[in-house]
């Protein structure tokens, strides 16, 4: 679309992964999960 800029709200991937851990994740699944939607969120924007 021309004109349109696509703007993000931060992610706070450390709060993420604390909310992952609190519900039952091990520490490398819960980072892996940031991780992955991290880049999902930057990929929209590109």
């Amino acid at each position: 679309m021309r004109g349109t800029r696509i703007t993000t709200a931060p992610f706070d991937t450390l709060a993420y992964v604390k909310t992952l851990r609190g519900a039952g994740f091990t520490e490398p699944q819960a980072e892996a999960q940031a991780s992955a939607l991290a880049t999902v969120l930057k990929s929209g924007t590109d």
